[in-house]
């Protein structure tokens, strides 16, 4: 008795696959990769972008992003909510502020998302004005800019370790 071979199931479109051609060395293979696409012309080849784009590059790309993002938060945040958001002069916040603007968003319906919130303090409280308020020490503030808490010593001398450390990096460069 033989065997009868089962029939196989084939994919038309095959997935993209990384495949060294039989051709190039393998030293060639350290500096590019070639990635075989498979389309109806069989054999069909597209070279992958070369390793030149180092991490360092792309970290700054992803910061450039990133930063564009965050200054764009804080427009929508300044826009929302003037009396708690000033570039020119800000004002410490009172801690737990984001939990405040969630909920204002959300039961006002305003179109800001809450990474948005989350990013735009985020930048906003990294800022070197921000850092001197902080050092200033005094009132924290609300959404409505009403006095809502202090700046304690503690957080105080934060603002300040982190301000002789933006001194000194800046100094080095």
């Amino acid at each position: 008795m033989t065997k009868q071979k089962r029939s196989t199931l084939s994919i038309k479109c095959k997935p993209t696959m990384l495949v060294p051609p039989s051709s190039v060395k393998k030293t060639d293979l350290e500096s590019e990769q070639t990635v075989v696409k498979t389309s109806s012309k069989e054999g069909e080849t597209a070279k992958a972008p070369p390793k030149s784009q180092t991490k360092a590059k792309q970290a700054a790309k992803r910061g450039a992003k990133n930063q564009r993002r965050g200054q764009a938060s804080i427009a929508t945040l300044m826009a929302l909510w003037p009396e708690a958001f000033n570039e020119a002069s800000p004002k410490p916040l009172k801690i737990g502020i984001l939990y405040d603007m969630i909920h204002e968003a959300s039961s006002k319906g305003f179109d800001i998302s809450r990474k948005q919130i989350r990013t735009g303090i985020m930048v906003y409280s990294r800022t070197k004005a921000y850092q001197d308020a902080l050092c200033e020490g005094g009132a924290r503030f609300d959404l409505r800019g009403q006095a809502n808490g202090e700046v304690t010593e503690e957080q105080r001398n934060h603002a300040l370790k982190k301000r002789e450390r933006s001194n000194l990096l800046s100094k080095s460069e």
